[in-house]
């Protein structure tokens, strides 16, 4: 048996074991009778998962670590996710954690290492990961809206984000006291959020009013028209209203607008927090880089559960590209410095 099939099954077996704990956590907590009983199921079928994975590994007299620590922490994230994003977002996570686990037992079944009997009960297993996904989406449909606002905030925050710290970036490395790095990173932050609010204001109003338009012109359409019965019209008004009225005429300018430009806002405050307790540079500009850091790997690991996205790909992304953004324009802010003599 190679390192890989055992290093899977390990791993198998705590995505299992949180798996379980997770739906238990949620059956309780939910207060729809029919959903809690779903996650029951969905966690006794988990249980049965990891009585197959423990057997595995004992055949291959492999014992398993106890990692009760790495599993309480896990679950304490999950519930922390669930008190702050709501199920919503928790459904999206535990279905991206689905697929994943579908992927992995595929792999283990085509390494041609395992005899028929376990390919036949790992196959049962990963199609009971399926049937969990599917139970999970349909949960998730309950949420669209509320996830798509999540997705709207967290990208807000991303863009304040990268764009102020590699403003403050640049100023620390040209000016010396960190009081004006803060004044400056403010007065963009400020700026961006107004700008982004305004700008996502206009876009939804505008397609507001678009589909608005639309829905008039159909119902004009409709009633000069000739060889149209109530019940098609009542059918085109009602598809026309799937299509375009939920998806825009039923979206709030103003909310919109307060979104984007907060969760910009606030997503600017994070790299300046060292330069607002007056820290000197570099260390202030160590402190910046580290905060964002950790900021941009959270907003990466939110968007890759939202968009079905590999978490540590996104994350590694936006950290790369953050930190490559912000370390340019600190160095032009040093040749700054320098060639203009600036000792403020």
């Amino acid at each position: 048996m190679s390192h890989d099939i055992i290093r899977i099954a390990l791993k198998s077996l705590e995505d299992e074991e949180l798996a379980q704990a997770s739906y238990e956590y949620l059956a309780a907590r939910v207060s729809d009778e029919a959903l809690s009983k779903k996650l029951k199921e969905l966690a006794s079928m988990e249980a049965s998962h990891v009585a197959f994975w423990k057997n595995f590994l004992k055949r291959k007299e492999v014992e398993p670590k106890a990692r009760r620590f790495k599993k309480v922490l896990n679950l304490m994230l999950l519930k922390f996710a669930y008190r702050v994003f709501g199920l919503g977002f928790v459904i999206k996570l535990l279905e991206h954690d689905e697929v994943r686990a579908v992927r992995e037992y595929l792999s283990v079944v085509e390494s041609g290492e395992l005899d028929d009997h376990e390919v036949k009960l790992l196959v049962s297993i990963a199609k009971d990961e399926v049937l969990h996904e599917n139970v999970l989406k349909k949960e998730e449909e309950l949420y669209k809206t509320f996830l798509e606002h999540v997705r709207e905030i967290v990208l807000g925050m991303n863009d304040g984000l990268v764009e102020v710290l590699s403003v403050s970036a640049g100023l620390a490395g040209t000016f010396v006291l960190p009081l004006y790095v803060f004044i400056g990173g403010t007065l963009v932050g400020i700026g961006g959020a107004l700008s982004m609010g305004i700008g996502a204001y206009i876009s939804s109003k505008t397609s507001t009013q678009i589909a608005n338009e639309k829905m008039k012109y159909l119902q004009l359409l409709s009633a000069v028209k000739s060889g149209y019965s109530s019940g098609e019209l009542g059918t085109s008004l009602t598809a026309l209203d799937i299509h375009i009225g939920n998806e825009e005429a039923s979206r709030d300018p103003q909310k919109a607008g307060l979104f984007t430009g907060l969760s910009y806002l606030s997503g600017s405050l994070v790299p300046l927090l060292p330069y607002v307790l007056l820290i000197p540079p570099p260390i202030s500009v160590v402190l910046s880089f580290v905060f964002s850091a950790a900021a941009l790997g959270l907003t990466g690991f939110i968007i890759s559960i939202l968009g079905g996205l590999e978490a540590k790909r996104k994350i590694l992304e936006l950290i790369a590209l953050g930190m490559i953004a912000a370390t340019i324009t600190y160095f032009i802010g040093r040749i700054a410095n320098i060639l203009l003599g600036i000792e403020i």
